[in-house]
């Protein structure tokens, strides 16, 4: 089976947060199961560490690629690895992030 994480399956996976379900943890778990991981949640993990939102684990941003690869994740093919960085990127409005 193909999983796409979003951004809050993403880190509550990667912090063993209790909110991830039973189901979506033995899903993600499973190495039969191919597990994506979305451009768009780097992005949103770096602005959500830049306006705050992320306080308990600002080192998540930093290691990010690497749990990817640590956990054996996929992204897509235009996943560049300095994406996370675009995030630091003040624009204007907070957005409704």
């Amino acid at each position: 089976m193909r999983l796409l994480l979003d951004t809050y399956a993403f880190l509550w996976w990667v912090t063993d947060d209790s909110q991830l379900s039973t189901t979506a943890r033995e899903a993600i778990g499973n190495e039969s199961n191919e597990v994506f991981v979305s451009a768009a949640s780097a992005w949103g993990i770096a602005i959500k560490t830049r306006i705050g939102k992320l306080k308990g684990i600002p080192h998540l941003l930093k290691k990010y690629n690497e749990l990817i690869v640590a956990d054996n994740f996929f992204t897509p093919p235009h996943h560049p690895p300095s994406l996370p960085a675009c995030g630091k990127f003040r624009l204007g409005t907070q957005g409704p992030v």
